[in-house]
């Protein structure tokens, strides 16, 4: 990769860590290797039985068939190459391939079933119990299956695609109570477990040939399926009430929130666990399942008047570290960190045709913190906080004015 026609600008000058403390990126303006066209295509039937089986109790489940047929083809034609290629990186041009060795990919499955079961008691004409259970499948995405390679400046490295990944498979359970206290109040509770097959998690390697490297070296991306099984079980809660009923000139004001409680476990594979143990040889057999948070909170107060034509919602949202990159490099797994969000939306009629409405997102404007981490260590890895990234997304403000021609 030449940084005369792309990848990395030299740097001025480097920090304590050997980083480069300002640097840049160069686009190639000139037919890459990287050119690709792709098709995504899913096909489904399915149906449904609602029985009453007596008075009380009630069954509600289906089955649904599904097909998955993705298409990708990478362009080869006539890719330019450096002419100082060779002098750049000491490899000889003839030795090297511009153009991928799987230039034509396609991932398919057949008519697969996949099944959603509920059964449905009602204990009184306000409360239920349900039980459920349903599987379901994620499949990956086009650039996540294609043969190519892409340079990313976030994370100083190479993203790649893997053409052997398979669709994710869930299978859920879950048990829950539901109690309406009034029209549009709930008051609900519910434990669930899940086990998830061929998990897709994003991996991260590399592997520095050190001074006998002849060319810049990079790290690279790719997303892979775990082959273990993980598990997640959990419980939750969920609330929404009418303020109204304690102080009546509230009464039309809402107050809801849902939390949930999680915890997830997957036994590391010989490779993984093996690069985990190269710094750390402490480090756990085991890991969160890819992108589980261990809780999540939701939190809203809700007013709308339609008398007036008034309506506002003020919401509060905070989810526990995820597990966002797998390292194969003997560095801590990346973590992401909880931050709070606060949001105001509200909307005011004028008259017959006028309407004014606004929000407000991301008011409190946290930091966004990814770090190398294991689980259950608050975001440190031996006493100390390593931080891989951290930025500020902003506060998002708008305000308009609608006009009702009909």
């Amino acid at each position: 990769m030449s940084s005369k026609y792309v990848g990395l600008k030299d740097p001025g000058t480097y920090d304590e860590e050997g980083k480069p403390r300002v640097g840049g990126f160069l686009y190639q303006i000139r037919k890459s290797p990287n050119n690709y066209t792709g098709s995504y295509e899913t096909r489904a039937f399915y149906g449904m039985v609602d029985a009453k089986i007596t008075d009380a109790l009630r069954f509600v489940g289906g089955v649904r068939f599904e097909s998955t047929d993705i298409k990708t083809h990478v362009d080869t034609n006539q890719v330019h190459v450096p002419g100082d290629l060779s002098t750049r990186t000491g490899v000889s041009t003839g030795s090297l391939r511009y153009s991928t060795l799987q230039p034509d990919n396609r991932y398919y499955t057949d008519y697969k079933p996949f099944y959603a079961f509920n059964l449905i008691y009602t204990w009184r004409q306000d409360m239920n119990f349900r039980m459920a259970y349903s599987t379901s499948l994620a499949r990956p995405e086009i650039r996540e299956l294609i043969s190519i390679y892409e340079y990313d400046p976030f994370q100083f490295a190479v993203i790649g695609g893997n053409p052997n990944l398979q669709n994710q498979l869930t299978k859920s359970m879950d048990f829950r109570w539901e109690w309406f206290t009034a029209p549009g109040e709930v008051l609900s509770a519910s434990v669930f477990g899940k086990t998830i097959e061929k998990q897709l998690q994003r991996v991260f390697f590399y592997k520095s040939q050190g001074n006998l490297s002849t060319a810049p070296e990079f790290p690279l991306i790719v997303f892979q399926n775990d082959p273990n099984e993980g598990r997640v079980y959990g419980v939750e809660l969920e609330i929404r009430h009418r303020l109204g009923r304690y102080w009546r000139p509230i009464r039309d004001v809402y107050f809801g929130t849902n939390v949930m409680m999680a915890a997830s476990t997957i036994n590391k594979n010989p490779e993984r666990l093996d690069a985990a143990r190269t710094i750390d040889r402490r480090s756990p057999a085991t890991s969160p399942v890819f992108e589980q948070a261990p809780y999540s909170v939701n939190a809203y107060i809700d007013y709308e008047n339609r008398k007036s034509g008034s309506s506002a919602m003020v919401s509060f949202n905070i989810v526990g570290a995820r597990l966002i990159q797998v390292q194969m490099d003997g560095t801590p797994d990346l973590y992401d960190r909880p931050a709070p969000s606060l949001d105001l939306t509200f909307s005011q009629s004028l008259g017959k045709r006028w309407l004014v409405r606004g929000f407000l997102k991301n008011i409190l404007d946290p930091e966004y913190k990814q770090v190398y981490t294991n689980a259950g260590n608050n975001g440190k890895y031996h006493g100390n906080t390593y931080i891989y990234r951290q930025y500020k997304k902003g506060t998002e403000v708008s305000l308009g004015i609608t006009y009702k021609l009909f």
